[in-house]
C-alpha cells in the first residue's frame, strides 16, 4: 500500500513537459471557438449564406439601322451590352479560351465580348495563308502570315476596343470588346440580351450598363 501511494504521488510531482502544455491550452481555445462557431446563426437569426444569382435580361433596338432588313424584321444581333462591376477592378481566376475562326475569307464570330486577361485563339482553317492584326485602340498586335491548319493566340489584357483585320484579304474584319468585368452578354438577331450568373447585390446596385455595336447604329436598351 506504501508503495502504490508512493507512485501516486511522484506521478503527481513529476515535470510537466512543454508538450503537454501546448496541447492543453489548444483544447482549452478550441473548445470555446466552436461553439460560438455553431451556435452564431441561432443568436443572430441568420445562417451563412452564398450570395445568390440571377440572370439579367434586356432587349436592344436599333434605331435607324443601316442593316437591311430580312423577311421583314431587322437583325439586332452582335450588340455587346455590359454592367458595371460593384467589386471594381478586383483580380479574377484564369479565363476560358476562346476562338475566332478564319473560314470563308471571314472572321466567326464577328463581334466578340472577353473578360480582360483572356487569350483568344485565331485558327485558320481556310486552304490559304491568312494574316491577323490590330492597331487601333484596345489590343494591338500582329501575328503575322501563317499557313492553312496553323493557329495563334492573343491575350486580350487591354481594356477597350480591338479592331481586327487581316492583310492579305481586306474585306475580313472582327471586333473584340475587351472589359472589366464579368457581366457582359451579346444580342441575338432578335435583340435578347441575357446576362447570367450575376450575383443579386450587383444587379440591385450596379447603376449603370452599357453597350456597344460595332455598325455605330444608335441603339435603344431596355432591362426586362
Amino acid at each position: 500500500m506504501e508503495f502504490k501511494r508512493e507512485k501516486h504521488y511522484g506521478e503527481r510531482n513529476r515535470p510537466v513537459k512543454l508538450r503537454e502544455v501546448g496541447f492543453e491550452w489548444f483544447r482549452s481555445i478550441t473548445l470555446p471557438v466552436m461553439f460560438f462557431l455553431f451556435s452564431l446563426p441561432a443568436v443572430t437569426g441568420h445562417s451563412v449564406k452564398t450570395p445568390a444569382e440571377i440572370k439579367v435580361t434586356a432587349r436592344v433596338e436599333l434605331l435607324n439601322s443601316r442593316v437591311k432588313a430580312r423577311n421583314g424584321k431587322i437583325d439586332a444581333s452582335g450588340v455587346v451590352v455590359w454592367l458595371e462591376s460593384i467589386e471594381g477592378d478586383s483580380p479574377r481566376g484564369p479565363r476560358t479560351r476562346q476562338k475566332i475562326l478564319q473560314r470563308g475569307k471571314r472572321f466567326t464570330p464577328h463581334v466578340m465580348a472577353v473578360e480582360r486577361g483572356t487569350e483568344v485563339y485565331f485558327p485558320n482553317l481556310d486552304p490559304f495563308f491568312h494574316n491577323v492584326f490590330s492597331l487601333y485602340e484596345g489590343k494591338r498586335f500582329d501575328l503575322g502570315l501563317y499557313a492553312s491548319g496553323d493557329t495563334r493566340p492573343v491575350i486580350f489584357n487591354r481594356v477597350g476596343i480591338s479592331y481586327i483585320f487581316c492583310n492579305i484579304h481586306p474585306r475580313m474584319s472582327a471586333i473584340v470588346v475587351t472589359l472589366a468585368t464579368p457581366y457582359f452578354a451579346i444580342s441575338d438577331e432578335e435583340g435578347a440580351v441575357t446576362i447570367g450568373n450575376v450575383p443579386e447585390d450587383q444587379a440591385t446596385h450596379s447603376q449603370r450598363s452599357h453597350l456597344f455595336d460595332g455598325r455605330s447604329d444608335l441603339c435603344l436598351l431596355a432591362r426586362t
